[in-house]
């Protein structure tokens, strides 16, 4: 969580403010860090999705690699 607190703290350079800063990031982004990652799933695909409509030669390179991460992209 540093990782992610620390850059808040740099530009905020108030610990109350990135404090209060950190926990809204946390409220719209806490599916990405639950058991079951729902969240992080759904940001792959709608990576993948837009990859396949705006690359689809580096999306296809992706897939030719390791089918399973094809298969979740």
């Amino acid at each position: 969580m540093s990782d992610l607190l620390s850059p808040i703290l740099y530009v905020m350079e108030n610990e109350v403010d990135a404090f209060w800063c950190f926990v809204s990031f946390m409220d719209q982004m806490h599916q990405n860090f639950e058991e079951q990652m729902q969240g992080m799933k759904t940001q792959l695909i709608q990576l993948s999705t837009l990859l396949r409509l705006l690359d689809l030669s580096f999306w296809n390179y992706l897939g030719e690699g390791n089918t399973h991460t094809h298969t979740l992209l």
